[in-house]
């Protein structure tokens, strides 16, 4: 992976993924966390059971908000969030 990507990049900077409990939002958040950039994000529920998000257990390595991102108070919250934390 360190060939085809530029990781320091990606070093400490601040990434939201919306639909991170999905398959690919899970490996995307799982590669950037990799790449240590500071990943949030937010989604509905996982669809599945058993699914790549609990099976990894990203919610103890990322930010996750579960959250529809339909509701705009509590997008536009978590984004001004993310923005103003270290």
């Amino acid at each position: 992976m360190e060939d085809m990507v530029d990781s320091n990049f990606w070093k400490n900077r601040k990434v939201l993924i919306t639909g991170h409990t999905g398959f690919k939002g899970s490996w995307l958040c799982m590669i950037l966390n990799r790449l240590e950039s500071n990943v949030s994000g937010y989604a509905l529920n996982p669809p599945t059971d058993p699914n790549l998000f609990d099976l990894c257990e990203l919610k103890h390595i990322i930010n996750s908000t579960i959250s529809d991102i339909r509701d705009f108070q509590s997008l536009y919250n978590t984004i001004v969030q993310i923005i103003i934390s270290n």
